[in-house]
This record gives structure tokens, sequence and C-alpha cells, in this order.
């Protein structure tokens, strides 16, 4: 799993730059690839804002520990889907390092990154 996770790292360096090795940039993506996720399963947006909130109204936590309630989280989410982690992540490295998906990712994240940047509570919805 550390080869894999160093490959990761890597094509997120190669891809982003400096950007990518930057804390709460991991944390944002993760925030991110996690809500996608919830979507794609049926969970409402209503849901997840609430869940955010619940979130930020207690007191910060220890990387460490979250990082592990992220990986047993994942890993029980994998397993619920029926999907294996490590080839669902090797499959995915495998289509993000395509040089069309690389440069699709590219554009994604300015665009993301200039929509955190705002200020904006919330920015305004496009449905």
């Amino acid at each position: 799993m550390i080869l894999l996770q160093r490959k990761i790292l890597e094509w997120a360096r190669l891809t982003f730059g400096p950007v990518a090795t930057n804390k709460n940039e991991r944390a944002l993506r993760l925030a991110e690839e996690a809500v996608e996720l919830a979507q794609s399963v049926g969970v409402e947006r209503w849901q997840v804002l609430r869940l955010v909130w619940s979130v930020y109204s207690s007191p910060a936590g220890i990387p460490e520990a979250e990082l592990g309630g992220v990986a047993v989280t994942v890993l029980a989410a994998a397993e619920v889907l029926g999907l294996e982690f490590t080839e669902a992540a090797t499959k995915e490295l495998a289509r993000i390092s395509t040089k069309k998906v690389t440069a699709r990712c590219k554009a994604h994240q300015k665009e993301r990154r200039a929509a955190l940047l705002t200020g904006d509570e919330f920015p305004d919805e496009k449905e």
C-alpha cells in the first residue's frame, strides 16, 4: 500500500506542482472525493451540509486519528459497495495518468481552487 500512496503523490506533484503537498489542499481534495462518493450513492446535499455543520461544531481532532477513521470508513464503504480498495485505487491512478485526463484534472483544480478562494460562504446554485 505504501508504494501505491507514493505513486499517487508523485502523480499529484507532477500534475499540480507544489500545491500537491499542501495539507489543506490534500484535505479539501479528500473532502471533495468523499462528497462525490456520497452523491454517487444517493446522499442528498442537505445531508452533507448538515454533517459539515455538525463536524465543525466540535473541536478539531488529531490528524493521525482522523486519517485512521478515514481509512476504516473507506475500507468499510468498499466492502459494502462490493469493491476492492487497492484495485479501485490502482484503476483510478491508471485512468487519471492519461494525458487527456491529467489535462482535465489540472483545469478542474484551477476552477475548484478559484471557487474556494472567492470568500463566498456558498457559491451560486448552478442547477
